[in-house]
């Protein structure tokens, strides 16, 4: 059974956005978690648009490039407007 999207989203909010959650943060991953959330994203992108898994590899390589990628940038942009 699937959720919306707003559900994904406040489930990851209560989960592990809370400031005593962060104190208590350790490196172990909930495999029942992880099974959940690919399984939310195969069913929303494989299923539901009609990509192929390499498809998907690509989508999230590049929003993994794109985020660091437009934190330089941004930072670059700032440095230079304040000189200029």
């Amino acid at each position: 059974m699937m959720t919306t999207i707003a559900g994904i989203i406040a489930i990851a909010i209560a989960k592990f956005c809370t400031l005593a959650a962060l104190g208590r943060h350790h490196g172990e991953a909930d495999p029942t978690l992880l099974q959940w959330i690919m399984n939310a994203v195969s069913h929303i992108l494989l299923d539901t648009w009609g990509f192929t898994e390499l498809t998907v590899v690509i989508i999230i390589g590049m929003i993994i490039l794109a985020i660091p990628a437009l934190i330089v940038l941004t930072y670059w942009a700032s440095t230079h407007r304040q000189r200029g």
